[in-house]
This record gives structure tokens, C-alpha cells and sequence, in this order.
């Protein structure tokens, strides 16, 4: 047994302010206790969701990802420019390293996402869009001007073909530049219409979010953000960090970007069937059943001339129906200065 109780009044009887209260003390501790849980499970939360991850990859190997990322929107400019048959520009507007749950966060309702199989990770890769691109570019691609209005409703599959038509290169176009890091065989494999969807992917993983604002013939202006997964790839981005890009691979880059646009604008093409030196007078007095004596020979090759150089020489021929002229050597470059006309 403990020592007696003391009596500090003398009269037997212990004051209110000696007496425990036992049932308010232990609503304190509830009180403790519950508010030490929330405290812990948001630490978890913050932990969990946390956005910036300074330390995620070097600042070498983010700096090189810079440098490609604004190759893939010189290679995208390029090859859409080509599909498009118009002036194309496109630049990367920003790049950070996000979880996925930031990125669907700042999702509308409705939207246009492709997700992208990559065999080589364990996580999907992701292009979205926002719906006044989309609409934009259904409209660009089926002949109108691209202003189209925005929509809120379901793609239909139709609908979802002709945006792979501008997809589809910038897919190309980012693994193309991506393979400097590693070979990823990226294709379309579904269409996603509702941020409620992408809630079905882990929030907490990383992904390096890359945004690209493109600028289209008309006055149009196109954005897109391209999704992808890094936890699969931190160590390849840094190995590749190591062996920085040279500024030659960019120029060489671009000049294959400009090489694409180049490639598909028509230019004046001319065969030289033979010619002839007459007066004024002679012109003025044909008529016709006149002859025109030319300084071709029968037989003797023609120039087939582009931009007024000749660039093959070869012979006049049947075609089917038409004419047709058959290329028989390609003129030598150097063979063709002072040659104009």
C-alpha cells in the first residue's frame, strides 16, 4: 500500500481544485492523438505528392534535356511543315519534372490525350493537347482554315485518325532526337477524353513534362505537352548528360528539318527541246504551218532544267497517252555555272 492520504484542510474533506479530472484529461489526449495522426499523414501526403524534385536528375543532365527538347521542336517544325504543306515554327515553351497527379491536376474536364505504349518502361507516355488545338487542327486538316470551335464532346474515331495524321510526326520527332538517350518504340494506344480517366495511372510517379507551343501558317497557335516517364530513364538521361550535344548535331538537325519543308515546294521545272534565234519581224509574220528550225539535232538529248539550271539531260518519249521524258545522267553541279536561262 502507498503512504496515507494527507489532508491539507484539516477538516477531512480534499478541495475541487485536489481532485483529478480523469474523463477531461483523457479527451486531451484523444485530442493529442488524433491531431499527431493528421500531422503524420499529411508529412505522407506532402511526401507522397510532392511536385518539384530538384534532385532527380543533375543539373547536366537536365540542362542536356533542354538542348534536345528544342530539338525535338526543330524536328517537329520540320516534318509537320512537310505534312501540313504550310509554314510551321514550333518551340518549346517550358520542361519540368512533375508527379503525374500535378499534370492531371491541372487537366479541364474534358481534353485530348494519347497515351503512348513504350515497351521499354513500365509506364505509359503521354501527349496531350488541349481541346481548341484539337478542334484547330481537325478543322486545318479537312480544309478548313482551323478555327475551328471548341469541343466538348467525345472525339469521334474519325475525328481521332485526323489528329494522327499531326501526331503521328511529333511522336516520330520525339523518339527520333530521344534515341541520343536510349531507343524507345513509341505508338498510339488509346485516346483519352476525361481527366477522370487519367486518375486511373499512379499519381506519384515522375514524369518530365515538355511544352511546346507551334505557331501555323493563318495565324493559328497549337500547344501540346508531351508526358514521360523518367523512372526507367534517370540513369540513361545522365549517362547521356556526360556526352554533352554538340551544337553541330543541332545545326545538322535543323538542317534536316529545313531539308523536309524544302523538299515539298514546287519549284518551275522546264525541258529544253531545242531553240531557235528568230527577228521580231519573223514573229510578227508567223502563222500557221510556219516551221521553226530548232538547234537539236534528232536524236541528241534534251536539258530538263529546275530554277533555270540544268540538272539532267535525257530524251523525249511516249508515256501512255502524253509525253514523257526520260532521264538518262544527272548533270554535274560544277558543269552548270554560267549556265542560266
Amino acid at each position: 500500500m502507498g503512504p496515507p492520504c494527507v489532508d491539507p484542510t484539516g477538516n477531512g474533506q480534499m478541495s475541487q481544485s485536489d481532485l483529478l479530472d480523469i474523463p477531461a484529461i483523457d479527451a486531451l489526449l484523444e485530442r493529442f492523438k488524433a491531431r499527431k495522426e493528421e500531422q503524420e499523414d499529411l508529412a505522407a501526403t506532402t511526401t507522397e505528392f510532392e511536385v518539384d524534385q530538384p534532385n532527380a536528375l543533375c543539373p547536366d543532365a537536365l540542362q542536356s534535356m533542354g538542348l534536345r527538347l528544342r530539338m525535338v521542336a526543330d524536328r517537329m517544325a520540320g516534318d509537320l511543315s512537310a505534312v501540313l504543306r504550310s509554314q510551321f515554327t514550333c518551340s518549346i515553351s517550358d520542361f519540368s519534372l512533375l508527379r503525374l497527379r500535378s499534370a492531371v491536376e491541372k487537366l479541364p474536364s474534358r481534353c485530348c490525350i494519347i497515351e503512348l505504349a513504350v515497351p521499354e518502361l513500365s509506364l505509359s507516355a503521354f501527349l496531350s493537347m488541349d481541346m481548341k488545338t484539337a478542334a484547330s487542327i481537325i478543322d486545318r486538316l479537312v480544309g478548313g482554315t482551323g478555327e475551328g470551335a471548341d469541343i466538348d464532346r467525345d472525339l469521334t474515331a474519325i475525328e481521332q485518325r485526323v489528329i494522327a495524321d499531326v501526331v503521328n510526326p511529333v511522336i516520330d520527332a520525339y523518339q527520333s532526337v530521344m534515341s541520343g538517350v536510349a531507343q524507345l518504340n513509341m505508338s498510339w494506344n488509346r485516346f483519352i477524353g476525361t481527366r477522370e480517366e487519367m486518375l486511373s495511372f499512379p499519381p506519384t510517379e515522375l514524369f518530365l513534362s515538355a511544352r511546346f507551343h507551334a505557331e501555323v501558317e493563318g495565324g493559328l497557335e497549337w500547344n501540346f505537352e508531351f508526358l514521360l516517364p523518367i523512372a526507367d530513364l534517370t540513369k540513361a538521361i545522365e549517362r547521356a548528360a556526360s556526352v554533352p550535344v554538340q551544337p553541330v548535331e543541332v545545326a545538322q538537325d535543323r538542317r534536316q528539318g529545313l531539308k523536309r519543308v524544302l523538299c515539298d515546294v514546287a519549284v518551275e521545272s522546264t525541258v529544253i527541246v531545242g531553240k531557235s534565234v528568230v527577228s521580231l519581224r519573223d514573229v510578227a509574220n508567223l502563222a500557221p504551218g510556219d516551221i521553226l528550225v530548232l538547234d537539236t539535232k534528232p536524236g541528241q538529248q534534251m536539258e530538263f532544267r529546275v530554277g533555270g539550271k540544268t540538272k539532267y539531260v535525257g530524251a523525249l518519249g511516249r508515256c501512255g497517252s502524253t509525253m514523257g521524258f526520260k532521264i538518262t545522267r544527272q548533270v554535274d553541279e560544277r558543269s552548270n555555272k554560267g549556265n542560266a536561262g
